[in-house]
């Protein structure tokens, strides 16, 4: 299978992937059996570990 290049990201292109990656950090968060409510320093760290994923 080829793969497409469409060039670099584009800046909001680029936030729209972090914006999808908090999403995702608040959705495993609130699946998970966290103890309390998470906190934005939670749902950030997960983020950023996402991202380098």
């Amino acid at each position: 299978m080829s793969r497409i290049e469409l060039g670099p990201k584009t800046h909001a292109e680029e936030i729209a992937d972090r914006v999808d990656l908090f999403r995702l950090a608040v959705q495993l968060l609130a699946e998970s059996k966290w103890p309390e409510p998470p906190t934005v320093a939670d749902v950030t760290r997960v983020a950023e570990y996402l991202e380098g994923v």
